[in-house]
């Protein structure tokens, strides 16, 4: 998979998932906030979609760095995002939602979790294109 075949995929992936968040808040948590585990997974999502999103910012700029240095850059920008989402969590000052929730730090633990895998597992297919 070629640089440009990976941020078309990249794109591709992130504008799903910004359809499911869009989706997610227009539609689904207002018909399903009656089911305590499907309420509960669709508060937490955006939680978990932001920080997957944020952490992979610098994407496509680490990809063109050798693999070691890309992956610390993101393995550091993961770490802040759910830092700061933890954070914010704790402290609202960025959202409307004032109430405290340990399901939406755990989901942005997975989010970032998950980018952090997401962008090993293409870096390495890029790296041995290269």
């Amino acid at each position: 998979m070629d640089l440009r075949k990976l941020s078309r995929v990249h794109l591709t992936i992130n504008l799903i998932l910004i359809i499911i968040f869009y989706i997610n808040k227009r539609y689904l948590r207002p018909n399903y906030s009656d089911m305590i585990f499907v309420s509960t997974f669709l508060g937490c999502l955006p939680n978990l979609i932001g920080a997957f999103m944020f952490s992979l910012l610098p994407m496509s700029k680490t990809l063109k760095l050798n693999l070691y240095k890309g992956r610390v850059i993101i393995l550091i920008c993961s770490f802040s995002v759910f830092a700061i989402l933890t954070y914010e969590e704790y402290n609202p000052y960025l959202t409307a939602s004032k109430t405290f929730d340990y399901n939406d730090i755990i989901a942005s633990g997975i989010g970032s979790s998950l980018a952090i895998i997401y962008y090993y597992y293409f870096s390495k297919k890029i790296n041995l294109i290269k």
